[in-house]
């Protein structure tokens, strides 16, 4: 069994709106419950049991790739795709009225601390932040190609809520602000020669 794990592009900019997007069309964007919330500044993800936010994510970045080893056979490989960058904290206007819930970029260079922790192999690892951008940037076209169809369906806030976190999105990931990545991982055979530990960089 192989395994897929994407990670969601609908939580990809979660940080950008108060960073990349124009002022003006920020608040234009927001209803007034929502203009309300941003003024009281960024989301913080709550610690556990006391713990700081970066001993959180390198708990959870452990926890994951022991969930992965548990449930791979020797041999057998995991995908991952996720929105990759600094860690930052979010925006209530993005994690109320986008993506409810914190969010946070992959770490890329910490990740790899960890999965160097592990039995795994980096088979592959690649730079998806072009595909990103293009992904975003048509998205954004199909919503404004649908206009009309959108606000009298949800009305007008929705859409331009929604435009301006595909369109800001697109920004990040064209100008480098935010990236992207994808890697396979293997669970090498018991006994088996080791890979080369990273075929791609590109």
């Amino acid at each position: 069994m192989n395994i897929v794990f994407r990670g969601s592009l609908l939580a990809t900019t979660a940080l950008i709106i108060a960073t990349h997007a124009p002022a003006a069309l920020a608040q234009e964007a927001q209803t007034p419950e929502a203009a309300a919330e941003q003024s009281a500044g960024p989301a913080k993800a709550e610690p556990e049991s006391g713990a700081e936010p970066q001993e959180i994510v390198i708990t959870g970045y452990r926890r994951s790739l022991a969930q992965y080893e548990r449930l791979l056979k020797p041999g057998r490989r995991v995908y991952l795709d996720a929105y990759s960058g600094a860690r930052h904290g979010m925006p209530s206007f993005i994690s109320k009225w986008v993506f409810q819930g914190n969010t946070s970029p992959l770490n890329l260079k910490k990740y790899l601390a960890e999965v160097a922790r592990t039995p795994f192999e980096v088979v592959v690892i690649k730079n998806d932040r072009h595909n990103y951008f293009l992904s975003c940037k048509k998205w954004a076209e199909n919503l404004e190609m649908k206009r009309d169809e959108v606000i009298a369906r949800w009305g007008k806030h929705l859409y331009r809520r929604f435009v301006l976190y595909l369109w800001s999105a697109a920004n990040s990931f064209e100008n480098g602000s935010l990236s992207a990545h994808h890697m396979i991982l293997q669970l090498p055979s018991t006994g088996s020669a080791p890979r080369a530990g990273m075929e791609s960089w590109a």
